[in-house]
């Protein structure tokens, strides 16, 4: 038999069944162990809920760690930068990394559809109902995924439509906005919008449909944030070549220009109709038989050399031109007002169309290889499976992208995770580990002051039993156990209610959602919550053992209570 044990119990048993001094003190013990216990519980699952859902929605928007050319740092707009790359997609196989994704940015200005306001104007005294029509606008940044884009945590946050794979041809113009965006501007799911992207030539109008309304709460983001087609990007961007062979509008004698026409790249073009490349760019068409050209295009660095190669991955163009001979006389073009000779276009897109040229009839079509836009990319996004191990895989991750090269093959990528790229709202969530601890380490004061108020008390309290007891030869240690496991139960007693009060406010608000909170200052619309086992065993560890510890001093005074004087004790 544990004779400790045995004795604490009736001690216990006493204080619980007759009227002691010491009860109303035992109780408060109890009741600061419960609160703190209770307080450190709600505390640590808000916090680390708060923590949590806060990172989950800013890395939705950028994810862990972004790859990108070493001179670009921004959001507003991208870069160019090779798709091929020796870790894209391969770096999946890394451990620790989840996925990688493309990505591209644009901005670009969104207008509201017309919206109607009704007001009363005055006339000689008459009122009069007036209607005056007004748009609002309203600048956004167009991030451009791929069919590779994670839009699990978008479509948990969709209010309406959906979100896209953007992978066939008519998801090329559809976008996903906010709610915040869609309140402002008046748009609704299905809607025909006009969006102004910002080029160096001016505004470029492109007709987009909207597919989905999402709402995460994180209103820096909402505000901003429209997801559309990273092959509008690269076309709206010009990354790479884009090549088109034309017929100019010139015309005499039997004979026809062909021009080659092109757009992207660093404006130093050379062009290869079959005989190496050259700076020239137009070559004679002899009206008279059947003709299929082809031209290839690419950019060159400015100081060229023999051994200089081509920047950017070439794009091919090609024409054909089928001639119906009339007679043999001249060729005489009908021009139009803008001094552009007449065709009869055969398609909308007007690549097929005929040309009356009186002796000759041709039909012409164009093509060209798409563009190499789709070679190019604004960076890479990679998410990994632990955000714990962030600083670890940006370093694996640094070093496999080492070779990586940029558009121009020169320069280096580089490797940026969510935390450089928003510093402010990381920070703002370390600061509130250091709040925990303040808060933890508070409630644990007050708990082990409160116990070994209590404990004193029950010493003193038991000053007679004390004395008798080493009267009967009972050691010091031996009495200080009593002692010790009387306060180890008020302990437990106390984390056992302090358990049930916070999971119990913590699982009222998890699935209630009763304390809200403002949005634009939070970035959640209610109080989160994370209620891990961990934490909770670690809470009551922690509780345990420093309480326990720290009650080792104040039952030293056992020691100093003599049996001859306690017996007397009154």
């Amino acid at each position: 038999m544990n004779t400790e044990l045995f004795i604490a119990r009736k001690v216990i048993k006493g204080e619980r069944e007759g009227k002691r001094v010491s009860k109303p003190i035992v109780n408060i013990s109890v009741l600061s162990i419960i609160l703190g216990v209770a307080t450190m519980i709600v505390t640590i699952s808000v916090v680390t809920g708060f923590q949590q859902e806060v990172r989950n929605k800013v890395i939705a928007f950028g994810s862990h760690i972004q790859i990108f050319e070493q001179s670009e740092y921004s959001s507003q707009e991208s870069k160019p930068v090779l798709r091929e790359q020796d870790f894209y997609p391969s770096i999946t196989e890394v451990e620790g990394v989840k996925h990688i994704q493309v990505f591209g940015y644009k901005p670009a200005i969104f207008q509201s559809k017309i919206d109607t306001v009704k007001y009363t104007s005055y006339k000689n005294g008459i009122a009069k109902d007036t209607f005056r029509y007004q748009k609002e606008i309203q600048g956004v940044i167009v991030k451009g995924v791929g069919a590779d884009f994670d839009k699990s945590y978008f479509e948990s946050k969709l209010l309406e439509g959906h979100f896209p794979n953007f992978e066939s041809d008519s998801s090329r113009n559809l976008i996903v906005i906010s709610k915040t965006i869609a309140d402002r501007l008046n748009y609704q799911v299905g809607d025909k919008i006009t969006a102004y992207f910002i080029q160096d030539a001016g505004p470029n109008p492109e007709k987009m449909v909207v597919a989905g309304i999402y709402k995460t709460g994180l209103e820096d983001f909402d505000d901003d944030i429209v997801f559309g087609d990273i092959r509008l990007i690269q076309k709206l961007n010009v990354w790479g070549i884009h090549a088109v062979l034309a017929i100019k509008d010139t015309c005499y004698d039997h004979k026809l220009l062909i021009n080659a026409l092109v757009k992207g790249g660093n404006l130093n073009y050379e062009y290869d109709f079959g005989y190496g490349f050259t700076p020239i760019n137009t070559i004679p068409y002899f009206v008279d038989q059947d003709t299929l050209f082809k031209v290839v295009i690419s950019d060159f660095p400015l100081k060229r050399t023999a051994a200089n190669k081509p920047i950017s991955i070439p794009d091919t163009a090609w024409i054909e031109i089928k001639v119906e001979k009339i007679n043999d006389g001249p060729l005489v073009a009908k021009y139009d007002d803008n001094n552009f000779i007449v065709k009869e276009f055969l398609n909308e897109e007007g690549s097929h169309y005929k040309m009356d040229l009186g002796s000759r009839i041709l039909e012409v079509k164009m093509w060209n290889s798409g563009g190499s836009e789709e070679f190019y990319v604004g960076g890479f996004e990679i998410l990994i499976d632990k955000w714990e191990d962030l600083e670890k895989m940006d370093e694996i991750i640094a070093k496999d992208i080492k070779l990586g090269k940029d558009v121009n093959k020169s320069s280096k990528l580089k490797a940026v995770t969510i935390k450089e790229m928003h510093p402010d709202i990381f920070s703002w969530l370390d600061f509130l580990d250091t709040l925990v601890v303040i808060i933890i380490s508070l409630m644990l004061i007050i708990a082990i002051i409160n116990m070994g108020s209590a404990l004193l008390v029950l010493i003193l309290e038991n000053t007679n039993m004390i004395g008798l007891l080493k009267a009967m030869g009972a050691t010091n240690w031996s009495i200080r156990k009593i002692f010790m496991y009387n306060a180890t139960y008020l302990i437990l007693k106390g984390l056992i209610w302090g358990n049930m009060i916070g999971i119990g406010i913590c699982l009222i608000q998890l699935y209630t959602g009763i304390i809200p909170l403002n949005p634009e200052i939070y970035y959640l619309d209610r109080a989160p919550i994370n209620l891990d086992i961990w934490h909770i065993v670690l809470i009551n560890m922690i509780t345990i053992i420093i309480c326990v510890i720290s009650l080792m001093l104040p039952s030293y005074i056992v020691t100093k209570i003599r049996p001859i004087k306690s017996i007397k004790f009154n």
